[in-house]
């Protein structure tokens, strides 16, 4: 196992465990109400507002230039006091009086011997540990707890298997991110164009605490990124249903069989850093909290069986503060998602007016509620792209970066109706995509009295088909003699995720019905001639039967094996990369082993990204054109022939890198480039006795220049003892 690998391994557990602790754990302190205490089964509620309250920060203390590790403390803090300021009635000076009168309590009797942090501190851990004993599931739960961590850990595994292995990125995009995550670190916005920083904030926040490299963090990501969104899912469905069935095969279906083909992706992607991905994170929730504010909080699902963990009997009315927290939460979550990708934002904002037409119409119960919601999503379009704006009034020209297939595509479909850029389009698993428009169908037109489903399924099922139908003709409008507007490849994206959301409602309401069913026939013949009745109400003492927790775990695991074994090989194709795996992991061993600014890189462009904000870069041209062997040295009477640091490293293709769809000229300049800089060693190395060759094997050699301080020392006296001669 490589040093690389190992140092991944241990770079995707921090990882895991600060997002667990920052964007989880830490806002329930901070956000800590009624509301998220009765909520307490959800992560998504703290994730939400936390990534909104961290997006902002980021933004505004960079705009402030002073942003770093404790600013952003220093923001958590304000945020905290300003939120418990607003949600308690008692002010917020009695607060801060009443919390510093228990810590001079606690210090005084901890010095008078009153009190002894040890054993305080012994009765917390102990206590600590009797509520995590209590929270740890047992018997059923254990069992669910298990399977659906397999799901996570094999779709994580199916994605983090390349990252870990091979230091390399292997999409062009992933340069551009790693330039404006390092930037936004030192207080620069927009460094080459104005360009929607939401996921950077994000993974500037992890990098304060995790202490990871940028580039490191940026690598392991897109993996974790993708099984959060197998997390996502099953969240979705189980908030939505009380059902662990549904929730776990819909998870699966898009942690484990996307590389199955099953979904409309392109898995070269997989591997990418995208922002698309980082906003899907919060699509499924931010619809959730829609979902939740159309129907008032006011009713659950009801279950279907006699022993399960869902309830048996409509909700009672939520309080006030939760039926207010819910549009609050879906204002944040639309925020987030065009704070972080405003492709995603756009399609979620039509999405709203998609779901808010689609329950207007089958509901038929009209009040302000939807005109409010129609108002917060335009709000949160608008505080998203505030950022932008901001920028472009300070000069800086728009930056399309990843989104320039976007447009692209979108000027092309305007001029001629069809798309004329080289990207191709993305799969279309047809079977898939009927299953989900016909689950869509299924979740629309299901009658309000039908089955046992309470009002919050069915509004999640006007939300989410209205949705899934629109995506789908988004996703193939030429079936439906519309023009192609939007590039096929980034509306797979959303309604791939979608699309198994769907799946695990579809499946909760088939369960309902068959359940249903099987009442029925188990009722007496002179029943079944109001079999209407039947399914929409339940027989006093329900009906003696096995337990449908049981029925259900074995139901759901026999069904993950069924697809298991019908899918395709689960692999992961390989992606192109752009640059030799060796030259990223050294350019990681450099950082890690020499100090700061006290090193600089001659290499292709490649590199740049990786030594911003730590070393200097130089490329190789500009070296080849300015520097030549013979007179290079630390001079200070010549600075434009000085590189101010005292380690100099200058990667040499021994064998020119060829990326994937490089032209002729390309890499013969490539190879020309080379050719020079082996020259260009080979006459340092005799001439001088400061080089060494820091690494190299068939295709790389990476030269190390060292000056000490005691060379530049005598160099300074050298020009100090000529000035002195020439003035005697």
């Amino acid at each position: 196992m490589s040093a690389y690998t190992v140092s991944a391994l241990a770079g995707t557990i921090r990882i895991a465990l600060w997002f667990v602790v920052l964007f989880v754990v830490l806002p329930r302190r901070l956000f800590s109400d009624t509301a998220s205490k009765s909520r307490a089964c959800s992560p998504f509620d703290p994730m939400v507002r936390m990534a909104f309250a961290s997006i902002l920060s980021v933004h505004l203390l960079a705009f402030l230039h002073v942003y770093d590790f404790f600013s952003l403390l220093a923001a958590y803090a304000v945020i905290y006091a300003g939120y418990r300021a607003w949600r308690s009635e008692a002010p917020l000076r009695e607060g801060v009086r009443r919390t510093w009168r228990r810590l001079v309590t606690l210090s005084l009797n901890v010095l008078e011997g009153r009190v002894h942090l040890s054993e305080m501190l012994g009765a917390k851990l102990a206590d600590t540990g009797r509520r995590l004993a209590r929270a740890l599931p047992r018997g059923a739960d254990l069992l669910w707890a298990l399977v659906f961590i397999t799901v996570l850990a094999a779709g994580a595994y199916l994605r983090l298997e390349e990252p870990l292995r091979h230091p390399a990125p292997t999409s062009p995009d992933y340069y551009l991110h790693l330039l404006w995550t390092k930037a936004l670190g030192v207080n620069r916005l927009y460094v080459d164009g104005v360009y929607a920083y939401g996921s950077h904030a994000l993974f500037q926040v992890l990098h304060q605490f995790t202490v990871l490299n940028e580039a490191l963090l940026l690598r392991l990501a897109p993996g974790l990124a993708g099984a959060l969104l197998a997390a996502t899912i099953y969240w979705t469905v189980a908030r939505l249903t009380d059902r662990r069935g549904p929730a776990t095969i819909a998870a699966a279906l898009y942690g484990i069989f996307t590389f199955a083909g099953w979904l409309p992706l392109r898995l070269a992607l997989q591997g990418d850093v995208l922002a698309v991905e980082v906003a899907l994170i919060f699509l499924p929730p931010t619809f959730v909290f829609l979902t939740e504010a159309i129907a008032g909080g006011s009713e659950g699902p009801k279950d279907v069986g006699e022993n399960s963990s869902a309830p048996l009997h409509p909700r009672t009315p939520a309080p006030l503060h939760l039926r207010t927290s819910a549009p609050l939460l879906f204002f944040q979550g639309m925020a987030c998602l065009f704070l972080i990708h405003p492709f995603v934002g756009a399609l979620a904002l039509v999405g709203l007016i998609t779901a808010l037409l689609t329950t207007a119409v089958l509901d038929r119960k009209a009040d302000g509620t939807w005109l409010r919601l129609l108002g917060l999503g335009i709000a949160a379009a608008v505080l998203g792209a505030l950022p932008l704006l901001i920028g472009l009034a300070q000069g800086k020209s728009l930056h399309l970066g990843p989104l320039r297939w976007d447009a692209q595509f979108l000027g092309a479909a305007l001029r001629a109706g069809r798309f004329l850029g080289p990207a191709p389009p993305a799969p279309e698993p047809t079977w898939l995509l009927a299953v989900g428009a016909a689950g869509a169908l299924w979740l629309l037109l299901w009658p309000s009295r039908w089955g046992n489903a309470g009002r919050t399924v069915r509004a999640a099922g006007r939300v989410f088909g209205g949705f899934t139908l629109m995506l789908v003709v988004l996703f193939q409008p030429a079936k439906f003699h519309l023009p192609e507007l939007l590039l096929p490849a980034q509306v797979a994206r959303v309604l791939a995720l979608v699309l198994c959301v769907v799946v695990g409602l579809a499946l909760y309401q088939a369960w309902v019905l068959l359940w249903s069913a099987s009442r029925l026939v188990g009722w007496s013949a002179s029943r079944l001639v109001s079999w209407r009745n039947h399914l929409t109400t339940r027989p006093p003492g329900g009906l003696a039967g096995p337990n449908t927790a049981g029925v259900e775990l074995g139901v759901t695991a026999m069904a993950l094996a069924a697809m298991l074994l019908t899918s395709p090989a689960l692999t992961v194709p390989p992606a192109p990369k752009r640059e030799y795996d060796i030259v990223a992991e050294q350019l990681y061993r450099i950082k890690r082993e020499f100090p700061t600014y006290k090193w600089t890189v001659v290499g292709y462009p490649e590199a740049l990204p990786h030594v911003f904000g730590r070393g200097f870069f130089v490329s190789n041209e500009t070296f080849l054109e300015r520097y030549r062997p013979e007179t290079w040295r630390f001079d200070p009477r010549k600075p434009e022939l000085a590189i101010p640091t005292p380690h100099v490293f200058i990667f040499v293709e021994r064998r020119p890198f060829v990326r994937v769809g490089s032209t002729a000229e390309e890499a013969d300049r490539r190879e020309a480039i080379g050719r020079r800089l082996q020259d260009w060693t080979g006459r340092y190395e005799g001439l001088h006795d400061d080089v060494s060759r820091y690494y190299e094997n068939d295709s790389l050699v990476i030269y190390h220049i060292y000056r000490p301080p005691e060379v530049e020392q005598r160099i300074l006296e050298e020009i100090e003892s000529e000035r002195r001669q020439s003035d005697g």
